[in-house]
């Protein structure tokens, strides 16, 4: 805060019966960033009757009015003494308040904020419970949401108030093609937060615009209960996304540190307490417990994701859709039950492009997040299909490969790196399937190649991908949503007939898809696909 600040105050009368008088004047002003014009106050008391004028200049267009009288005993004849009576009477009004004083405050979680406040709000009755009603309105609200990097360029309320309620009538927030839509109300019990119910309705909203996530969501989300302890449930559908997360497992040059059991952590505190061992604490369970509002809650969320929604990382390319529950009692840890399917991808292994045929990830609750998972992905050469299945759970998976026709695991490893068994390989050859069998997750370089394919040819802005490059040969192509139900995909071979293939599939019910391809090798080709979830 800085600014010129005047006062000037008079006393007269007598001490059994004093009269006063009160003047504050702030120029040049500047508070939380937010200049402003001036503010003026002025306080008399006479006659047992006390009252204050306040105005609050922002600019010429953004001014805050406040009036108010309240019968008050004031003396120091026989010791100080100041009582209040019944009758106040005050009012605050303002046509327009700009809002953009909150950046000073928002830190990192908001930006851009603006928009005006008008409001009309007035008490009554005595000092320590006053009747209280009123109405407010913003208009042309603006922010820009740092941690999702979402703009909102529009937000809009409307509310008004008693001694008992805040009310929100309507709460409309607008975000590229998204809307957000809510009302709700927020009790009032001697000036204390009691429950609070509040209903949110989003349509096409951008929840997060990140360079790593991007989704667009839909649904219904109803938040009551005390502020201390909310109740948040609802059902939120994913419509489209985009997921970037570092999958460190895929890349040979990232491996995890693990933690030497040998070594101890001490602390040392006051005098009277020894060195003790300092308990490991689990990431999991520190990164939810120690925020007190979140460890009160509770949740109950169903999230669905039918499709267009994707995994693109530079060794996984995979659309997924699938039904999860979040579910959380107070004290306790968030519980996730459901599953996710793969609906279609590539995976990259010994620096090979395997297309995906299969792959499930089960939730199965019990207050710790590791699902079971089940995927299998396959990768032809002239004479043999190979296939890696991807079973166990998150933290102890399993990797089995096997091949048509039947070969060991070493040839299978000799195939994917030089196309034949390991007894038709010399010795420098056969040396290199023992180094891939030693490092098993080698496929980064590339993941690389088929990254900068994809950034040279533009497809990575366009929301398309490499269908599948790789040193030996094999195709690139790209695919993408016309509209809610139709999936079109295009490719081109880069060895052998050179052909293209283009397919369309529709999803004609919640369990039948359609689906015709065509190649210009003079292949054909129409599918009724049924899928039933179990």
């Amino acid at each position: 805060m800085s600014g010129l600040l005047a006062l000037r105050a008079r006393v007269t009368g007598t001490a059994a019966a004093p009269e006063l008088s009160a003047s504050a004047r702030l120029s040049n002003a500047t508070i939380a960033g937010q200049p402003y014009d001036g503010a003026d106050a002025d306080l008399v008391y006479k006659a047992k009757q006390a009252s204050v004028r306040l105005v609050v200049r922002q600019d010429s267009t953004h001014t805050l009015n406040g009036t108010g009288s309240v019968p008050l005993n004031l003396s120091w004849q026989n010791g100080w003494r100041a009582k209040f009576g019944e009758g106040l009477e005050a009012r605050a009004q303002s046509a327009g308040l700009s809002m953009a004083f909150l950046n000073a405050f928002a830190g990192k979680t908001a930006e851009n904020i603006s928009g005006d406040l008008s409001l009309d709000v007035s008490a009554r009755g005595s000092v320590n419970a006053p009747n209280l009603g009123g109405t407010f309105h913003l208009r042309d609200g603006k922010v820009k949401v740092i941690p999702t990097n979402v703009n909102i360029n529009q937000v809009a309320i409307d509310g008004s108030l008693d001694s008992n309620t805040i009310r929100i009538a309507e709460f409309v927030a607008k975000a590229q093609d998204g809307e957000i839509r809510g009302n709700g109300a927020l009790p009032l019990k001697d000036y204390q937060e009691g429950t609070i119910k509040l209903s949110l309705s989003a349509k096409n909203w951008p929840a997060i615009q990140t360079a790593r996530y991007q989704a667009k969501i839909a649904g219904d989300v109803a938040i009551d209960g005390a502020l201390t302890a909310p109740r948040l449930t609802g059902e939120v559908t994913v419509l489209e996304g985009s997921l970037r997360p570092d999958l460190a497992f895929l890349e040979q040059n990232k491996v995890p540190l693990q933690r030497d059991e040998t070594i101890v952590v001490v602390q040392k505190s006051a005098a009277d307490q020894r060195s003790q061992p300092m308990p490991i604490i689990n990431q999991e369970e520190a990164g939810s417990t120690n925020n007190q509002p979140f460890k009160k809650a509770s949740l109950d969320v169903s999230l669905r994701a039918p499709r267009n929604l994707w995994i693109r990382h530079p060794d996984l390319v995979a659309e997924i859709s699938g039904n999860l529950r979040a579910t959380k009692k107070p004290d306790g840890e968030v519980d996730l039950t459901g599953r996710i399917d793969i609906v279609r991808g590539s995976l990259v292994f010994q620096g090979r492009r395997f297309q995906l045929t299969r792959g499930s990830v089960q939730f199965t609750g019990g207050g710790k997040i590791n699902p079971t998972l089940d995927i299998a992905a396959q990768y032809k050469v002239p004479e043999y299909d190979v296939e890696i299945v991807l079973t166990g759970t998150a933290q102890k998976p399993s990797l089995t490969l096997s091949s048509q026709p039947r070969l060991d695991q070493a040839d299978i490893l000799a195939v994917l790196l030089f196309g034949r068994p390991v007894n038709s390989l010399n010795q420098n050859q056969r040396g290199s399937v023992q180094q891939s069998a030693l490092n098993i997750a080698s496929g980064f370089v590339a993941g690389k190649l088929a990254s900068s394919v994809t950034q040279a040819l533009g497809l990575d802005t366009l929301g398309l991908d490499v269908g599948e490059v790789d040193a030996s040969g094999g195709r690139i192509g790209f695919g993408h949503y016309v509209g809610d139900k139709t999936y079109f995909s295009v490719s081109q071979e880069l060895s052998g007939q050179h052909g293209q293939d283009v397919s369309l599939e529709y999803q004609i019910a919640p369990n039948w898809k359609i689906g015709t391809s065509r190649s210009t090798t003079g292949s054909n080709a129409i599918d009724l696909i049924w899928q039933k979830r179990y």
